[in-house]
C-alpha cells in the first residue's frame, strides 16, 4: 500500500464522478484541506495522548493480514 497526494480539484472531480452532489464534494474537499493545513495537530503528541501502538505496527498487525486474504 502506498500514499499518493492527489490535487484537491482532481479529488473533487473523482467524488463527483461517483455521484456525490456539488455540496457534498465541496464539503469533503473543505475537510481534506483543513486536515492538510493541520486540523489534526491541535492536540500536542505527548505520552498521555499517544497510543503505544504506532501506525506502522497497526498496519502490520491488523491491516496486513486482512489484505493478504
Amino acid at each position: 500500500m502506498r500514499f499518493q497526494q492527489v490535487p484537491f480539484d482532481a479529488f473533487k472531480t473523482t467524488l463527483a464522478g461517483y455521484g456525490m452532489s456539488e455540496a457534498m464534494t465541496q464539503g469533503v474537499v473543505d475537510m481534506m484541506v483543513a486536515k492538510s493545513e493541520g486540523l489534526d495537530n491541535s492536540q500536542p503528541r505527548t505520552a498521555q495522548a499517544t497510543s503505544v501502538t504506532s501506525f506502522r505496527q497497526w498496519c502490520m498487525d491488523v491491516l496486513r493480514p486482512i489484505l493478504q486474504n
